[in-house]
C-alpha cells in the first residue's frame, strides 16, 4: 500500500469532524452507490484478515499532525531551561495539540519545543429540532426541541486527509472522485440539511513517513490495536468509542445504528514488542473489525490506522 495526501477545503460548518473511521464508512458507502455492491465486496475482500484496500486518516490543519499522546517522562523540561512552574508549564502543555509535520522526525524530547495550540474550528451549541413526519409539527416526545454541537473552521483554512491505497484493489483516480463526491454531497451529521460539504484543493499527492527506523509509531485516525505484539509499558493512548449509525437510505431502515467499538484514538503511540517483523507495520496497524451492525451483517469498522514512525526519547524529570 502506498500512502497519499489530499488536501480539502471546507465550505461551511459541520456536525462531524472528519475522523479517519468514519471517513472509510462514508467512503464505502459512495463507492458502493457509485459503483455497485459487488464492487465494494470485491474490495473488502480480506479485509478483516489484515488486508484492507484502503485506510483513511482524521483530517488535520495542513502543514500539522496530532500531538503524541506521551506522558511528560518523553518531553523536555521546559524545553531544557529551568522549570520554575511545573504545574504552570504542564497546562499549557496539554493545551497544545499539533506539531508541524516537518518536526515529527525529532526525537520526542526536541519536538516539545515546537507543539502548538493551533485552534482551527470553534464549536458552538445549536437548536434543531425532531419533525413528527405525519404532522410536519414538534408534537414533544422524540418530536421535540434538542442541541447539537456545529463546528465552524477557520476562513480559509485547508485540511489534510492521509489515505493508505491498495492501488491493485482501487485506482488513485477512483478514490479522489468518490472524495469528490462525499465533498458534494455533504460529510456527517446533517449533511442532507447541507452540511459537511468541501472542495478538493489539490489532487492525491503520494507522501512516505516509513523511512525513518523505528519499533515506535504515532497512529493518524481511531484504531483497534492488535493484541500481545505492543510492548504496554511504552504505549499511550486515550480512548475513544464510536457510537455509529447507517448513512444513506439505511439511516431510516429500523435500526440504522451500529454496535459501540471502542478504539485507540487518534495519536495514540505504540511500541513492538519485538522488531522481528517491524516492517509489517510501517504503514498501518490495527484490525479490520465486523458484526458491528444487525441491519447489514457485512458492514466492517475501520479498526485500521495509518501511522508515522517516532522516536521516542524518555526524559528523566527529577521532580517525580
Amino acid at each position: 500500500m502506498n500512502m497519499y495526501k489530499i488536501n480539502i477545503r471546507p465550505l461551511g460548518s459541520f456536525y462531524s469532524l472528519i475522523k479517519g473511521d468514519m471517513l472509510f464508512g462514508t467512503f464505502c458507502r459512495t463507492l458502493s452507490d457509485s459503483f455497485g455492491k459487488d464492487r465494494l465486496k470485491q474490495c473488502l475482500n480480506g479485509y478483516t484478515q489484515g488486508n484492507p484496500f484502503t485506510i483513511f486518516s482524521d483530517a488535520f490543519p495542513s502543514d500539522y499532525l496530532p500531538k503524541p499522546t506521551l506522558p511528560f517522562t518523553y518531553y523536555a523540561k521546559n524545553n531544557g531551561e529551568e522549570d520554575k512552574n511545573p504545574i504552570k508549564n504542564r497546562k499549557e502543555n496539554k493545551r497544545k495539540k499539533w506539531i508541524p509535520t516537518d518536526k515529527i522526525t525529532l526525537s520526542s524530547a526536541e519536538m516539545s519545543s515546537f507543539f502548538e495550540e493551533n485552534n482551527y474550528f470553534s464549536k458552538v451549541l445549536r437548536t434543531s429540532v425532531h419533525l413528527d413526519p405525519k404532522t410536519h409539527h414538534t408534537t414533544g416526545g422524540k418530536y421535540s426541541a434538542y442541541t447539537a454541537e456545529q463546528f465552524i473552521y477557520s476562513d480559509e483554512l485547508t485540511l489534510t486527509v492521509y489515505v493508505l491505497i491498495d492501488e491493485a484493489r482501487i485506482t488513485t483516480a477512483e478514490v479522489q472522485s468518490l472524495i469528490k463526491k462525499i465533498g458534494q454531497v455533504g460529510y456527517g451529521r446533517k449533511a442532507s440539511s447541507g452540511y459537511g460539504k468541501f472542495d478538493i484543493v489539490n489532487d492525491l499527492q503520494k507522501v512516505d513517513f516509513s523511512a525513518a527506523a523505528s519499533d515506535s509509531y504515532l497512529t493518524l485516525a481511531p484504531c483497534v490495536p492488535q493484541l500481545d505484539i505492543f510492548d504496554k509499558d511504552k504505549s499511550f493512548y486515550h480512548i475513544f468509542v464510536r457510537f455509529g449509525r447507517h448513512g444513506g437510505t439505511a439511516a431510516i431502515s429500523e435500526n440504522p445504528f451500529k454496535k459501540p467499538v471502542m478504539t485507540a484514538d487518534t495519536g495514540a503511540v505504540f511500541t513492538l514488542k519485538s522488531t522481528q517483523n517491524a516492517d509489517k507495520y510501517l504503514k498501518f496497524i490495527g484490525t479490520g473489525i465486523t458484526a458491528v451492525s444487525q441491519a447489514e451483517p457485512d458492514t466492517v469498522f475501520q479498526g485500521y490506522a495509518p501511522v508515522i514512525p517516532l522516536n521516542l526519547t524518555e526524559v528523566k524529570d527529577d521532580r517525580e
